[in-house]
């Protein structure tokens, strides 16, 4: 039977490997009546960062946390049952599926006091106010708050990012405080989500970015092939490919403008089915030297364009 190498059919892609080499905790006080069902903190058309974001969404960045970052951890458990006349289980039942996020800030600001007492981020005075102080309250506070933790990979204008939404979470476990003169002051938060009504969901996360929204678009053509003949050029390319999970090739774009004055062809842009690698254009200016372009299309967007000249005899 035929046969082939285990290289030819693994699917691994290494712009699927990200880090978060940067990010940030943002937070607001939870409210109840914001529905955060569809919201998102990027641009549909760019994929970028939306402009409303500390401005007016309302979210505050908390600053310089560790190197360590963000620390995501799901508590997962669930309960069997057993019975006398087998030793298979019967059935099993998730018992808890909850998610909570650790972090340490290293800023030391009313802000973060605020989240290690439990108070309103309300009751948070400016930085620098003269007779600053933040009292413990006698009787333990339960003070929600909405979370949004962001990761960011890749370079400037190149961005791949990640993005974690609690809706409605609580503090359930301040960390230890050390004063020290070897040590910065670090606060470390521990947060967990809860379900929050309004919104329909504990936990929602995203991904996006010019880098995250490339792996789905198709790659380039390569060089272009371009014959002339009378009035016409017939012109070749390389199929282009899609990654692995992308959308299927839909279709290329492939046009012709004349070098002189920028003027389309009769037709252009011309529609070449994704089966095709193809195209002759004709009715074109004996001796006019063109501009002919090629791109592949799929539901995503479009891949690199591929740019040749040539002159129809």
């Amino acid at each position: 039977m035929p046969s082939q190498t285990w290289s030819a059919v693994f699917p691994g892609n290494a712009a699927f490997v990200r880090k978060a080499l940067y990010g940030s905790v943002f937070v607001q006080d939870w409210t109840g009546t914001n529905n955060w069902a569809a919201y998102s903190p990027f641009d549909s058309a760019s994929g970028e960062l939306v402009t409303t974001l500390l401005t007016t969404d309302g979210w505050n960045d908390l600053g310089y946390l560790d190197d360590s970052g963000v620390d995501f951890t799901p508590n997962y458990s669930v309960a069997d049952t057993m019975a006398w006349q087998t030793r298979l289980k019967l059935r099993t039942d998730a018992t808890e599926d909850t998610e909570s996020a650790k972090f340490m800030c290293q800023e030391s600001k009313p802000i973060i006091d605020a989240l290690y007492n439990m108070l309103p981020l309300a009751s948070v005075s400016a930085m620098g106010t003269t007779g600053y102080a933040v009292t413990k309250p006698l009787t333990p506070q339960i003070v929600y708050r909405s979370m949004l933790f962001l990761g960011v990979d890749g370079s400037t204008n190149n961005e791949a990012y990640i993005a974690t939404l609690y809706p409605k979470c609580l503090m359930i476990k301040p960390d230890n405080q050390s004063w020290n003169s070897k040590t910065e002051i670090q606060t470390g938060l521990t947060f967990q989500a809860y379900p929050d009504a309004l919104s329909g969901f504990a936990v929602k996360r995203f991904r996006e970015g010019p880098a995250w929204r490339a792996l789905g678009l198709p790659g380039g053509v390569g060089a272009l092939g371009i014959t002339p003949g009378a009035t016409q050029l017939a012109v070749t390319w390389t199929a282009a490919t899609v990654g692995s999970g992308a959308p299927a090739l839909t279709n290329y774009t492939v046009t012709a403008n004349k070098v002189s004055d920028g003027s389309a062809a009769a037709g252009s842009p011309f529609t070449v089915a994704a089966g095709t690698t193809n195209k002759t254009i004709t009715s074109l200016t004996t001796g006019q030297p063109y501009t002919v372009t090629v791109k592949a299309n799929n539901a995503n967007g479009s891949g690199p364009v591929s740019t040749g000249v040539g002159t129809p005899t």
